[in-house]
Parts: structure tokens; C-alpha cells; sequence
């Protein structure tokens, strides 16, 4: 993806849009959050708050839960902050019984992210989350 100026994950209409040479404007009466663009080995993440505690949160687009985390304490996160975009009582699942590598990094996965409209824009390095459009 990286060679892309940017990737929308359009989840609640099931597209991807891959630009080959335009930069992307977020529609700012939908816009919910904008996050730096991270990285933890490879993968795509963002910096996110988990219960008030900072954390680099891998994005998996793929992932068949909301949360997952290695070794959870608890069922539920209470609050999932990124940026202006609050989440509350989001549930977690144990990302070893899932079978997922890089356990060290929570996961947001497809139940949490198919809410929005995501956009990564590799240009700015930025993630844009935006209420879908209709």
C-alpha cells in the first residue's frame, strides 16, 4: 500500500480506493479523527488510548474482532480514545487464542473499524477517520 499516495477502506460499503497520483481532503463535516501514522514492525498502526494509558494499536482491516490484546485483564475496555473519536465498553479478545503475531501490540480490528470511512494517507502520514458518507 505504501506506494500509494493513500488507501480508503470504505468497510461499511466493502471498497478499497487506491489513488494513483491524487492527495486526499477529508470531508471535514465528517471527519472524526486524525491520527498520526505509525509503525510497528511493518505493520500500519496509530497511537491510541486504552483506558487513559497510551498505546501503539496495529490496524487490522482483516481482523474478525474489535479489540484484541495479549493476555487481557479485563472483558471490556472502557474507553478507546483516538484523537477526538471516543469509543466506550469496547470488548477484547485474546489475540494469542486468536492466533495473531505480534502480540505486543493491541489490535484494532474489522468489528471496530467498519464503522468508518479510513483513510491512509502515506503522503502526510496521517489516518483519517470519517463518518461514512448517506
Amino acid at each position: 500500500f505504501r506506494s500509494f499516495p493513500f488507501v480508503q477502506f470504505d468497510l461499511p460499503r466493502k471498497r478499497i480506493l487506491l489513488a494513483t497520483s491524487q492527495d486526499y481532503q477529508p470531508d471535514e463535516s465528517r471527519l472524526l479523527a486524525t491520527l498520526p501514522l505509525q509503525e510497528e514492525k511493518g505493520a500500519l498502526a496509530c497511537v491510541v488510548l486504552l483506558d487513559g494509558k497510551s498505546v501503539k494499536a496495529l490496524l487490522d482491516i482483516a481482523g474478525n474482532f474489535e479489540l484484541a490484546m495479549d493476555k487481557p485483564l479485563t472483558s471490556q475496555v472502557r474507553q478507546l480514545t483516538a484523537s477526538d473519536l471516543v469509543l466506550r465498553q469496547v470488548p477484547i479478545e485474546n489475540a494469542h487464542d486468536l492466533g495473531l503475531g505480534l502480540p505486543d501490540a493491541p489490535r484494532l480490528g474489522r468489528r471496530l473499524l467498519e464503522r468508518y470511512l479510513i483513510t491512509i494517507d502515506f503522503r502526510q502520514k496521517v489516518i483519517h477517520f470519517e463518518r461514512p458518507a448517506g
